[in-house]
């Protein structure tokens, strides 16, 4: 983000941390819309704040649907690759397999192979134009920025190893 807010005063090559040349841009820039997944049950900045406030925990066990955590868990499992120290984490209360591919112009077999997590940032960026009052239409080919967080690439190495 550090270059779309600063710009060097010369053009030669310093950069912000090491030259005092960087001057701040007169344009300001504006959060007008907020969407979240996050543990907890926090689908929204609402839940997430609620969360919060009432000092609860996001933690949870494993969902069977994820893995069978008994199956991987051990108490020395630092020392056994392939273990588990834990029975609990922060998990989505979402279901990744639910998702409207055809309204994001998706085919049926490029969503059964698309990692959950584009699923869920596609349908959350939507909800974040929603939110800020952004129309589709109005966002494309504007200088609309969405700044997003994710974890992990689970799916992924999931893919790749043989099945059972």
């Amino acid at each position: 983000m550090a270059p779309m807010i600063l710009s060097p005063s010369s053009s030669e090559g310093s950069t912000p941390s090491s030259d005092a040349s960087y001057i701040r841009q007169s344009e300001p820039i504006a959060i007008c819309g907020l969407a979240c997944r996050l543990p907890g049950d926090c689908s929204s900045p609402q839940k997430f704040w609620d969360l919060l406030a009432n000092g609860r925990s996001a933690q949870c066990g494993v969902p069977k649907s994820r893995f069978n955590v008994d199956g991987f868990y051990h108490p020395d499992g630092m020392d056994r690759p392939g273990s588990v120290v834990t029975k609990g984490g922060y998990f989505l209360k979402d279901d990744v397999r639910q998702f409207e591919n055809s309204f994001f112009g998706i085919n049926n077999l490029e969503a059964t192979y698309m990692d959950p997590q584009q699923r869920k940032l596609l349908e959350v960026v939507f909800e974040c134009l929603e939110n800020a009052g952004v129309s589709l239409d109005k966002a494309s080919g504007s200088d609309t920025g969405c700044f997003v967080g994710n974890f992990t690439f689970d799916f992924q190495v999931m893919q790749t190893k043989e099945s059972d």
